[in-house]
C-alpha cells in the first residue's frame, strides 16, 4: 500500500476528504499524425517498472515505436522501432517483450532495461503470426506463448531464465497452450492440447517447469474433443476453473493440484446445457467465489459459491426469464462487488453488490434509458485501494475515463477529451489505465492531435478514511507468514479485515465473526502486503510480509 495511506490509517484521528476527480490532460504530442489508427496505442500491452512507463506508438504504415517515460517530456525517450505491438512483462529486473518479425527470424522475445544500447534480443523461433505473449511468471522462471517455425500458428509454451540457451519450448508434446495460468501446490496449472491437429482439445497440465515434471492433471472430458478450461481464480487454496464435458456441458470445476481432487463443483444448468460462459468470470469477496452463471431458469446471473454444491446458488435474477442480465467482468471495489449487467431497462451499466438479492443493484445510470454506458471492467485498472478507472458513454458524448470508488457519488466522468461527437471516443472500451508514481496514464484520441498519451494527477489518497490511534486486541501471526495467517480483531462486531498489496490494490478481504480468524493465504505472491481492519470507529493497519 502507498505509504501515504499507511500513515492516514496510524495517525489520523479526523476525517479527510479527498477529491480525486481530475481532469485528463495531453502529456505529449509523440506521434505528429492524426489518423484514427495511428499514434499511441492501448496501454493494455504497457507495463510499469523502476518508476518508468513502457507503450507503443504505431504510425499509418502499421509500425511500432517501443517508448519508455519517466512521467517528463526530457525523460520519455524511443528504445526501438518494431513491426508489431509489443506486450511488455517485467522479469528479472527488466522488461521483456516480443513481436514477428517474418524477415528476421519470425518470433522473437526481447529485453531492455530502459537504455537503448540494453535493448537485445534473447532467442528468435521462427514462428510467422504468433509474438510472445500470455506472460507468467513462476519460480523464477518467466513463461510465455509462442509459435516456431515447424509449428507456425500453434500456441507453444516456453520457458525462459533470461538467456538464449535457457529459453526453450518447455513439453514438446503440448500445442496450444491456453493464455490463462494460476499456481496450485507450488506447481503451474495451465490448459494445453497433446494433439497439434485438435487445438479445440485442451485439458488441464500442471507443471514443476520441467519436461518430466509436466503432466496432464487430469483427462476432464476424456476422448477427442477435451474440456478447454478456462479461467483460472484461486480460492481457498484451490483453483476453480471453466471446463466442458459432453455430459455436462461447460461448467463450475475445482481442483487442489490433483487428479483425485479435481471435480465439477456443480452442475448448474444440469444436463448438457452451459451452466458458465466459455471462460470462467468470477471474483473473491467476502470470503465467497461469485461468478457469472446460467442455470437453465434464470439466464446468465450473479451466482455465489463456498465451494460446495449446496452453497452454489442465485444471487439475484437481474432481468427476469431465461435471458438474463449477461452479467460480467466482477471486481471487488472498495467494500462492493462491481460487475457489469444489463436488467433490459437500463442497457448495460456498472452495478453493485454487498453478496446479497437485497443489496444488488444498479450502481449508476451512466447512459439514461435502454442505452449502454459500460461494456466492461478491467481489474487491471484498480489502481488505488478504493476506485476503479474504467471507460464509459454518457450518451451524450464520446467514450470518455470514468472512476468510481463504488459510490453513486464516486462515478464520475473524468472529462470530455473529444467534444467532436462526429468522431470515434476519446477512449477504447476496455481501455488500460497505468499509475507511475502519483499520476495515471492511458491512450486516447481527438481529432487536433490524433490519438495520444494523457494524463491525471492521483496520489491514491483513500477518501474519507477515519484512522484508529489504538486497535486493543489487533494482531497478526505469524509474521512473516508462507501459507496461512491468523488475526487477532479484538471481537469488533461489524469488522471488515482487508488485505492490500504495495500498489494499493485490495487482494483479500473478509468479515470475522469471531476475536479471531485463521486466513488462506497461499494464492498471495511473495512481498510486503498491509491488513486494514476496519471498525465503525475507523481503520487501523498492520505490515505483513509473505514469504
Amino acid at each position: 500500500m502507498n505509504t501515504r495511506i499507511i500513515a492516514m490509517f496510524l495517525l489520523c484521528s479526523t476525517v479527510t476528504t479527498v477529491s480525486y476527480a481530475q481532469t485528463p490532460v495531453l502529456f505529449q504530442d509523440l506521434y505528429p499524425g492524426k489518423a484514427l489508427n495511428s499514434g499511441v496505442a492501448n496501454l493494455f500491452f504497457g507495463t510499469v517498472h523502476n518508476d518508468h512507463l513502457y507503450f507503443n506508438v504505431r504510425d499509418s504504415l502499421g509500425t511500432y515505436d517501443i517508448y519508455r517515460t519517466d512521467g517528463t517530456t526530457g525523460g520519455t525517450i524511443l528504445l526501438k522501432t518494431i513491426p508489431q505491438v509489443a506486450n511488455f512483462h517485467v522479469y528479472n529486473n527488466e522488461v521483456y517483450f516480443g513481436f514477428v518479425d517474418v524477415s528476421n527470424g519470425g518470433s522473437q522475445l526481447w529485453k531492455t532495461d530502459g537504455a537503448v544500447t540494453g535493448t537485445q534480443m534473447i532467442q528468435s523461433f521462427g514462428g510467422n503470426s504468433i509474438a510472445p505473449n500470455s506472460f507468467t511468471v513462476h519460480n523464477n522462471r518467466l513463461y510465455f506463448i509462442a509459435d516456431t517455425a515447424t509449428t507456425p500458428q500453434q500456441r507453444r509454451l516456453f520457458i525462459s531464465d533470461g538467456t538464449a540457451s535457457g529459453t526453450h519450448i518447455l513439453d514438446p508434446d503440448l500445442f496450444e497452450a491456453g493464455s490463462s495460468f494460476s499456481v496450485i501446490n507450488n506447481k503451474l496449472l495451465f490448459a494445453a492440447s497433446s494433439d497439434p491437429d485438435s487445438p479445440m482439445s485442451k485439458e488441464p497440465y500442471i507443471t514443476d517447469g520441467t519436461p518430466a515434471g509436466t503432466v496432464l492433471l487430469k483427462d476432464v472430458n476424456p476422448g477427442t474433443a477435451g474440456s478447454n478450461p478456462a479461467g483460472f481464480v484461486t480460492y481457498n487454496g484451490k483453483v476453480y476453473f471453466s471446463a466442458t464435458t459432453g455430459a455436462e456441458g461447460t461448467e463450475l470445476w475445482v481442483t487442489d493440484g490433483t487428479a483425485a481432487g479435481t471435480d465439477i463443483v456443480k452442475d448448474l444448468n444440469a444436463g448438457i446445457g452451459n451452466g458458465l460462459p466459455f471462460t470462467l468470470s468470477a471474483c473473491v469477496y467476502d470470503n465467497k467465489l461469485f461468478f457469472a452463471g446460467d442455470d437453465g431458469v434464470a439466464g446468465r446471473e450473479l451466482f455465489v459459491t463456498d465451494g460446495t454444491a449446496s452453497g452454489t446458488q442465485l444471487v439475484k435474477d437481474i432481468a427476469a426469464g431465461a435471458s438474463g442480465s449477461n452479467v460480467s467482468n466482477l471486481i471487488a471495489v472498495n467494500g462492493k462487488l462491481l460487475f457489469c449487467s444489463n436488467d433490459g431497462t437500463s442497457g448495460s451499466e456498472v452495478w453493485s453488490s454487498d453478496g446479497t438479492a437485497s443489496g444488488t443493484s444498479l450502481l449508476k445510470d451512466i447512459n439514461a434509458g435502454v442505452g449502454s454506458g459500460v461494456y466492461a471492467l478491467l481489474s487491471v485498472n484498480l489502481l488505488c485501494a478504493d476506485r476503479l478507472y474504467f471507460d464509459a458513454d454518457n450518451g451524450n458524448s464520446n467514450i470518455e475515463p470514468w472512476v468510481t470508488d463504488g459510490t453513486v457519488s464516486g462515478t464520475v466522468q473524468l472529462g470530455e477529451i473529444n467534444t467532436n461527437t462526429t468522431t470515434p471516443g476519446s477512449v477504447d472500451y476496455e481501455t488500460r489505465y497505468l499509475r507511475l508514481n502519483d499520476n495515471i496514464y492511458f491512450a486516447a484520441f481527438e481529432p487536433a492531435t490524433g490519438r495520444e498519451l494523457y494524463t491525471l494527477p492521483d496520489t491514491c489518497a483513500t477518501t474519507a478514511v477515519v484512522a484508529l490511534q489504538a486497535a486493543p486486541g489487533f494482531d497478526i501471526f505469524p509474521n512473516p507468514a508462507s501459507h496461512s495467517l491468523t488475526v487477532s480483531t479484538g471481537g469488533v462486531q461489524g469488522s471488515v479485515l482487508s488485505i492490500y498489496n504495495t500498489t494499493g490494490m485490495e487482494v483479500y478481504r473478509y468479515k470475522p465473526a469471531g476475536t479471531a480468524v485463521k486466513l488462506d493465504i497461499t494464492h498471495l505472491a511473495s512481498g510486503v502486503y498491509t491488513v486494514v481492519l476496519q471498525t465503525g470507529s475507523g481503520r487501523a493497519a498492520r505490515k505483513l510480509v509473505v514469504y
